[in-house]
């Protein structure tokens, strides 16, 4: 299996798909074979992305349209090269999780800033979010050549 960048957010219908779909397009333009994948803490396996994001990520010209949500497992640890969570606090719950798993631990860290969650609120709280990830994932994505 090819290794992958995963990130990681509550139900990845949002930051987690939006961080995924960002690096992904980073990285091609910059000519990597290195993906991401995403997934979620209390993600519902198979759920589309929020609406909000949907939109958000349309003004990049990037589509969300065929992301489906991924529940986190072990698996999808396993053969993350970077496990990236979105905030501290699921960094912690991350951490913990896996104490038993010293070597997986060592690769959990938390974008900073925080990425705030911007389920429930208006487009401008998801355009907001996009342009923050989007300003990271463009550096990450330059900073893995």
């Amino acid at each position: 299996m090819q290794p992958y960048i995963l990130f990681v957010c509550d139900r990845n219908t949002c930051r987690s798909a939006m961080a995924e779909a960002f690096f992904n397009h980073y990285a091609a333009q910059n000519g990597l074979t290195l993906r991401a994948k995403s997934c979620g803490i209390n993600a519902i396996e198979g759920e589309e992305a929020d609406w909000g994001a949907i939109e958000a990520m349309e003004a990049y010209g990037i589509s969300l349209e065929e992301h489906r949500t991924t529940e986190i497992s072990y698996d999808l640890l396993k053969y993350a090269l970077m496990i990236i969570t979105m905030t501290k606090y699921q960094a912690q719950y991350l951490t913990e999780l896996l104490e038993k798993s010293p070597e997986l631990k060592k690769r959990i860290s938390a974008l900073d800033p925080e990425i705030p969650d911007p389920y429930g609120g208006d487009d401008s709280d998801y355009r907001r979010v996009a342009g923050m990830l989007d300003d990271i994932l463009a550096r990450l994505a330059e900073a893995k050549e």
